[in-house]
């Protein structure tokens, strides 16, 4: 069995941009009710970013990603 490379790179933009979708929704959530659970969820999406696996299929730097997911959400880079 092959992989198609056209459907593999489709794999990846869409599981990457589910992971930016779901930071965003948690950033938003954060912002509304700051909590242990928020927090701990907003932390698991960042993690994602910072993983060997993201490593492996991508190779944007992952804090590239989160400094303009957080600079779209809150119009800061702190």
């Amino acid at each position: 069995m092959t992989i198609d490379p056209a459907g593999a790179e489709n794999l990846i933009v869409a599981i990457t941009g589910r992971a930016a979708k779901d930071l965003k929704y948690r950033m938003n959530a954060w912002k509304r009710k700051p909590n242990r659970e928020e927090l701990f969820n907003r932390d698991e999406c960042v993690r994602y970013f910072r993983s060997p696996l993201f490593k492996a299929i991508s190779e944007t730097d992952p804090e590239y990603i989160l400094r303009e997911l957080k600079r779209e959400q809150w119009g800061t880079d702190e």
